[in-house]
């Protein structure tokens, strides 16, 4: 059994959309799928730094300060010691998103119906707890 860290970070636009990348149909998880930008922490690497790495990586996108927003750890699919952290940064102005190979599609998606695209059950699970605690809401409330 081994163990891993899977860093995602939720990008909220001023008009209070997330952006979703679509994984590329040759991607051997989830084909096809909608998702967060995010990925792998690498071994030794600060898992904020790791999600600001892959927004870069795989939306082109240069984010400054994602804050934690949620954590679960759990058994994976193939019986390996996962954890799934998320991290969330408002933006002001919508960035031009430049996708890497691992995508071939992105949307920005009003936060009511992110839900409804996402099939991956761990970010359904995600999703609805930060919908349903209301953390997004709380970067309108600092920022305003």
């Amino acid at each position: 059994m081994r163990s891993f860290v899977v860093a995602k970070v939720i990008i909220v636009n001023q008009n209070n959309e997330i952006l979703l990348l679509r994984r590329s149909k040759t991607d051997t998880r989830r084909p096809g799928q909608w998702d967060l930008p995010g990925g792998w922490v690498d071994e030794g690497e600060e898992v904020g730094a790791a999600a600001v790495r892959e927004a870069q990586e795989e939306a082109g996108i240069n984010l400054t300060a994602p804050r934690l927003i949620f954590a679960m750890s759990e058994v994976s699919d193939d019986s390996d010691s996962g954890t799934w952290i998320a991290f969330t940064e408002r933006v002001t102005k919508t960035p031009a998103v430049q996708l890497s190979f691992e995508h071939d599609a992105f949307e920005w998606v009003p936060i009511a119906q992110v839900l409804s695209k996402m099939e991956y059950h761990r970010w359904q699970k995600m999703l609805q707890y930060i919908v349903a605690n209301k953390l997004l809401q709380a970067d309108n409330d600092a920022n305003a």
